[in-house]
């Protein structure tokens, strides 16, 4: 998933640099390439988000069912649920962001008004969605390591268990046949 969301990010930035230049080097007064683009932009970044919460919300459950299956420790689950506050907090900042550009991009097109309020937030908007992209793919990683560790006591704590292991079906249906 850090790869898909990298990829994701790569395109999110390359979107963002195509919206800025169609705002700043626009033939004549018709802004509607550069407002098209923007509201595909902001799609984008709504869908970058959801991407992500998706699956926090899927990892989570994963391993929350693992460890009601084998009985683990429940640290796991503590763990993803801080994870995935964490980005819920990181995804507010975002869609803050988000919303600030576009009421502020809106009302410029609107009213025909000056980029005094435009310019500032589309700042701002790059340096929330640069650093949100670094704290996201930094929670995604240490999901990802979560997830793993909790496969891998799952696993090891099957090992007793029918249909688990290469040779699973004969070494163990043995102790299930009655004597």
């Amino acid at each position: 998933m850090a790869r898909v969301f990298a990829c994701f990010v790569a395109g999110h930035l390359l979107v963002m640099l195509a919206v800025a230049c169609l705002g700043l080097f626009q033939v004549g007064d018709n802004p509607n390439r550069h407002v098209a683009l923007a509201v595909f932009l902001l799609l984008l970044t709504c869908l970058l988000q959801v991407l992500v919460f998706v699956y926090l919300n899927v990892t989570g459950k994963m391993i929350a069912q693992a460890v009601h299956l084998r009985q683990l420790d429940l640290t796991p689950v503590e763990e993803a649920r801080r994870l995935k506050f964490r980005f819920t907090r990181i995804m507010a900042t975002v869609i803050g962001a988000t919303v600030l550009i576009t009421a502020t991009g809106a009302y410029q097109w609107r009213e025909g008004l000056s980029l005094y309020y435009h310019f500032p937030s589309a700042f701002i908007f790059l340096a929330v969605h640069v650093a949100s992209s670094y704290l996201e793919y930094v929670l995604i990683c240490e999901n990802r390591a979560l997830v793993e560790e909790v496969l891998r006591r799952y696993h090891s704590r099957s090992a007793g268990y029918i249909g688990s292991g290469p040779a699973s079906s004969e070494v163990r249906r043995a102790d299930v046949t009655p004597s």
